[in-house]
């Protein structure tokens, strides 16, 4: 199962169990005219999304929005991931080395660079 189609389950599952809970308590034998609304909040942690670099490109990535993005360096020079606009950097990654940024929290697709590589050019997307 993708994690897209976790995800969705998750919060379907959770729907499910909350109007479950919800009519269940709506029944008593009392009568009342007040009335009570209760309402939760489902929150999901998105799992980190591995950013590929290699032969000096970018692997094309989708992630959501304030997601963490691990970057694996898989070249023998360092790079940096960079946004066009120099809303994040990553830093220098080294040469076969790890590193991590935190994707923007508004959804769209930025233009990425790295600083070290002028030839080095993609694309990130967040949803």
């Amino acid at each position: 199962m993708t994690y897209i189609a976790t995800r969705k389950l998750i919060v379907v599952l959770a729907a499910v169990a909350l109007a479950l809970g919800v009519g269940a308590c709506g029944k008593s034998k009392k009568s009342s005219s007040a009335t009570t609304t209760t309402t939760a909040a489902v929150t999901t942690t998105a799992a980190p999304v591995d950013l590929t670099v290699q032969g000096f490109k970018f692997a094309a990535l989708t992630v959501t929005a304030g997601g963490k993005i691990n970057i694996v360096n898989k070249d023998s020079v360092p790079h940096t991931v960079t946004a066009d606009d120099n809303s994040f950097d990553s830093g220098t990654v080294p040469a076969s080395g790890t590193g991590s940024l935190t994707a923007p929290t508004k959804a769209g697709s930025f233009a990425i660079h790295c600083k070290i590589h002028a030839n080095m050019h993609g694309t990130l997307v967040v949803q």
